[in-house]
């Protein structure tokens, strides 16, 4: 084992990752799969083994489509696709190669099959959805079971590697090109579907062909990394605009800031030049106890947040401002000499937020639209519609971002 293990080393870095303890504990119905199991992780689980019969199905009807290549033959050509295969898992397989390359073909067909709805919906394909498919599945997704495989598809724990969905394809297609674009109409109708945001006019131009798997393709859409940020609304003489290039629209790097670190820097602005009526009410909410919901976590978690770690500098320097004002750094916190970690402060909730005087004006776009104008207090956020899969959606998009170590993304705004 040691021997193959060396042979098959490959550069194809890790992105199907188990949920972080921590989240999983939450609410594991939230990231573990109900109804059906896509890839290796929860394969063996014997509720999932209804399932198999539509699987089965499925691979049925492509084998009628292809007519001239048999299955076994395809299943060969994953076969040689095996270590690259294995590297994009976190966990160790316990599968041989043959059995791992079965599995993902099946899977793989299956999942087809139900993201081509969502071409049929985009117009590009005239299909139809199967009779045997028909019962759990509709264009409308109104259907429970339809919404039950949705939700189950873009958990973490459940992605194959989206170039084994292109090597079926291929198989179907004239040519690779052909085969992305299918795959890209395909993926592009299901974001539409489970997108919380309301869609943008120009949707970003992403390549499958560097997109590890399906929720991983949803996380490049909704944090896309763009050529320029939407620029924050500053007072008069406030210096110069703080823009930032190449990065996800909240993300945070050694190369600029973002748009929450505008924002928090541009509150931070407003705080400190402010100190009468609702803004000194704002600061003093600031130095109240922690809010207990928030604070349930451990702060060696917590910490790591990128979100946290935007807020701790301006927090700490309005504690450092605030305890040259009152005199009372002494008896507030235990060392005089320091501010207080981020740890003590409750941040405002929305509701603190709106009862000082901040107000909330909804924006058409995505996360990119976030701002905040200093001079009229108010902060700009996109609207957002919640269904009944939006939790699990979030939740394990979240859980993606936090496995990879990306910076800050989705889950500021979650």
């Amino acid at each position: 084992m040691l021997e193959e293990e060396l042979e098959d080393e490959t550069e194809v870095p890790v992105s199907i990752f188990s949920v972080p303890a921590v989240l999983m504990s939450s609410d594991p119905d939230l990231y573990t799969p109900q109804q059906v199991a896509i890839g290796p992780y929860h394969h063996w689980r014997p509720e999932m083994y209804e399932m198999q019969r539509y699987k089965l199905a499925a691979v049925k009807r492509y084998q009628k489509q292809l007519q001239r290549i048999k299955f076994q033959s395809l299943v060969e050509q994953l076969v040689k696709l095996e270590p690259r295969v294995r590297a994009c898992y976190h966990k160790y397989l316990d599968f041989n190669g043959e059995t791992l390359a079965w599995m993902m073909a099946i899977d793989a067909l299956f999942l087809l099959e139900f993201l081509q709805i969502y071409a049929i919906k985009e117009g590009k394909m005239l299909s139809r959805v199967s009779s045997r498919m028909s019962h759990l599945v509709d264009i409308a997704g109104r259907k429970s079971a339809h919404n039950a495989i949705l939700r189950d598809i873009v958990m973490l724990e459940n992605q194959i590697p989206l170039f084994i969905l292109r090597k079926m394809l291929e198989f179907q297609c004239a040519s690779l090109d052909e085969a992305d674009d299918m795959l890209l109409t395909m993926l592009m109708g299901f974001y539409k579907e489970v997108s919380p945001f309301k869609p943008m006019e120009a949707l970003p131009n992403i390549q499958v062909s560097v997109c590890a798997h399906l929720l991983d393709f949803l996380y490049d859409i909704l944090v896309p990394k763009v050529e320029g940020q939407p620029e924050i609304i500053e007072e008069e003489g406030n210096g110069e605009d703080k823009k930032d290039k190449g990065l996800s629209p909240l993300a945070s790097s050694s190369s600029g800031t973002s748009n929450i670190k505008q924002l928090c820097d541009a509150i931070w602005n407003l705080l400190s030049k402010l100190n009468n009526g609702p803004i000194k009410m704002l600061k003093r909410l600031l130095f109240s106890k922690p809010v207990k919901v928030l604070l349930k976590l451990p702060w060696t978690i917590l910490s790591k947040l990128p979100f946290f770690s935007v807020l701790a500098q301006p927090l700490e320097s309005l504690f450092s401002s605030q305890e040259k004002e009152d005199g009372k750094a002494e008896n507030e916190i235990s060392n005089p000499s320091k501010p207080p970690s981020v740890e003590e402060i409750a941040i405002p909730s929305v509701s603190d937020l709106s009862n000082v005087g901040v107000r909330f004006v909804a924006t058409n776009g995505n996360l990119s639209s976030i701002g905040f104008d200093t001079k009229m207090a108010t902060l700009y956020l996109p609207a957002i519609s919640l269904d009944v899969n939006s939790e699990a959606f979030m939740r394990n998009l979240v859980a993606y971002e936090a496995s990879t170590h990306q910076p800050v993304g989705f889950h500021t705004l979650h």
